[in-house]
C-alpha cells in the first residue's frame, strides 16, 4: 500500500478534459475527455477541429516571440483574419455569442487520496473595446475537492480590496512569514491572468496563476503540445536544421529531419524503432539523416518496404518515394519523441496511407498511449478505428481509449457523444458508424449490379 501511495505522489498533474463554449460551432459548453488515445470522429464540418483549434490559439499565442495580445489569431498552427470568426453565430438574427471560453479540468495525485485533487480553470474571451480586437475578460477557477470551496474569478481591473477578499476566500497567496504584507494585483500574461505579489518596498514576489496546481501546469501542457496538421508539408530534398528540445513551436513536421539527425548522432534506440514502425506500415524499413552542410540535412529512407539481400545501403532521398512516407514520417517521429503526459494532436493521420497501413497505424498510436503520451486523433478512417478495436481485442488496455463522435443539430450547433471500448474492443451506443456507410454503398452497388445484369 505504501508503494502505491508513493507512485501516486510521483505522478505529475495531468489535464483530464478540455471544454470549449461559444466558439465557432460549439454554441454550448462542449467537453472532451482526454485519454491516452482520444479519437475525434464525425462528418465534415461537424466541429471536430474546433475544440482543438481553441487550444492551438493558446499554443501559438504562448509560442510567439513577442506578446501578440490575449490571442494570436493568425499564426503557424491556426489562422483567423477577424475576431468574428471565433464566436458562435446561429442562423437567426442576434443569435451570436457575446463571449467564448476555453477551459481545462485536471487531477493531481499528490493532493488527495485515491482519486487525487480535481481542479478546473476557464479562460473567457470577449470582443475588445475597439473594432477587430479580442479581450481576455476573466479567468474562472474552481478547486472541486476543497472544503470549503476554493473558487473565484479574476479580472484584470480588480481592485486591491476585491483581491484581498478573493484571497481570503480562495487562499490564492499566503506568505511564508505572516507578518509580511503583500499587495495583490492582476496582470495579463499572454492568454492567461495571474495574481501579482508585491512586498514592502516594492519587492517583487512573483506571480500566481490560479488555481493552486492546475493553473501553473496548463501553460506548460499547451506550450509543449505537438501539432501535426492534415497536410504535413511537401517532401523536400533537404531540410533546415532546427534546435531539438522538449517543445516544438508551430507544426511538428518542420522538426522531423532534425529529430532524426539528433537520434542518429546520439545512437538513440528510437531511430531503430522508427524503422520498425515504417516496416509495420509497409512504407520502408529505415530512415536516416545525412548532413549536407552546416544548416541543412537530407532525409533518406529505404527504397523498399524491407531490406533486400545485400541492400543495407539501398536508401534514397525521401522526395523520391511515395508521398505517404513523407506525410507519415513526422507522425511516427512525434509518437516516439513525446514524453509521458505530452499532448500530440494529429489531424487525419490516415491521409495517403494504404488501407492496410491505416489498420497497422493503430498499434503505433496505442504504443505511444501505453507510455502515457496523450494522443488526440481527428479521423475519418473507419479502418483506423477498427485497427484500434483489433488491438484492444488482442489485449491492449481498453481504458486507454476514448471515442468522441461530433454532430451538428438543425441550428448548426455541435454536440458530442462519447463512448468507451470494452475488453473485446467493442463500444456501446454509437450515433453513427463509418461501417454503415460502407455497407450502404456495398448493398447499393449489388442492387445496381443486379438491375444492370437483368437489363
Amino acid at each position: 500500500m505504501a508503494k502505491a501511495k508513493e507512485k501516486r505522489a510521483e505522478k505529475p498533474p495531468q489535464i483530464t478534459s478540455v471544454f470549449v463554449g461559444g466558439f465557432k460551432s460549439l454554441r454550448d459548453r462542449t467537453e472532451v475527455a482526454l485519454r491516452p488515445l482520444t479519437l475525434l470522429a464525425g462528418r465534415n464540418s461537424s466541429g471536430k477541429s474546433s475544440v482543438m483549434q481553441a487550444l492551438l490559439l493558446l499554443k501559438q499565442t504562448l509560442d510567439a516571440p513577442f506578446d501578440p495580445g490575449p490571442l494570436r489569431l493568425d499564426g503557424p498552427n491556426v489562422r483567423f483574419t477577424d475576431v468574428e470568426q471565433l464566436f458562435w453565430r446561429g442562423a437567426r438574427k442576434g443569435d451570436t455569442a457575446q463571449e467564448f471560453s476555453i477551459g481545462f479540468r485536471g487531477v493531481d495525485w499528490s493532493h488527495g487520496p485515491r482519486t487525487g485533487s480535481r481542479q478546473e480553470m476557464s479562460l473567457v474571451f470577449r470582443r475588445g473595446d475597439r473594432p477587430h480586437d479580442i479581450a481576455l475578460d476573466r479567468l474562472e477557477f474552481d478547486d472541486l475537492d476543497a472544503f470549503p470551496k476554493h473558487q473565484g474569478v479574476l479580472r484584470e481591473e480588480m481592485s486591491s480590496r476585491e483581491l484581498r477578499a478573493l484571497n481570503k476566500r480562495s487562499r490564492l497567496a499566503t506568505p511564508v512569514n505572516p507578518s509580511i504584507k503583500l499587495q495583490l494585483g492582476v496582470q495579463r500574461n499572454r492568454c492567461f491572468l495571474a495574481v501579482t505579489l508585491t512586498g514592502p518596498g516594492g519587492y517583487d514576489w512573483g506571480s500566481i496563476l490560479p488555481p493552486q496546481w492546475l493553473g501553473p501546469a496548463v501553460p506548460g501542457h499547451i506550450e509543449r503540445m505537438i501539432h501535426l496538421p492534415g497536410l504535413r508539408g511537401n517532401p523536400e530534398r533537404s531540410y533546415p536544421l532546427t534546435e531539438v528540445g522538449r517543445s516544438f513551436p508551430g507544426s511538428f513536421h518542420h522538426y522531423t529531419a532534425s529529430v532524426i539527425a539528433s537520434w542518429q548522432e546520439q545512437k538513440d534506440v528510437r531511430q531503430r524503432e522508427l524503422g520498425e514502425y515504417l516496416a509495420l506500415l509497409g512504407l520502408s524499413w529505415k530512415a536516416e539523416a545525412r548532413r549536407i552542410d552546416a544548416t541543412h540535412v537530407e532525409v533518406r529512407v529505404g527504397r523498399l518496404p524491407s531490406p533486400a539481400p545485400g541492400g543495407a545501403n539501398d536508401l534514397v532521398n525521401v522526395a523520391d518515394v511515395g508521398v505517404g512516407v513523407s506525410q507519415t514520417l513526422p507522425l511516427l517521429v512525434a509518437l516516439l519523441s513525446a514524453d509521458p503526459g505530452q499532448i500530440i494532436y494529429v489531424e487525419q493521420p490516415e491521409i495517403h496511407l494504404h488501407p492496410r497501413a491505416q489498420v497497422a497505424l493503430a498499434r503505433c498510436l496505442l504504443e505511444a498511449a501505453q507510455r502515457g503520451v496523450i494522443v488526440v486523433v481527428e479521423t475519418h478512417s473507419n479502418l483506423l478505428l477498427k485497427g484500434v478495436q483489433l488491438e484492444v481485442a488482442r489485449g491492449a488496455d481498453p481504458t486507454l481509449v476514448k471515442l468522441h463522435w461530433f454532430a451538428r443539430d438543425k441550428a448548426g450547433a455541435t454536440h458530442v457523444t462519447a463512448a468507451d471500448l470494452d475488453e473485446q474492443g467493442a463500444f456501446g451506443d454509437w450515433p453513427e458508424d463509418f461501417a454503415d456507410v460502407e455497407l450502404d454503398v456495398e448493398s447499393s452497388y449489388l442492387r445496381a449490379s443486379l438491375r444492370a445484369a437483368g437489363a
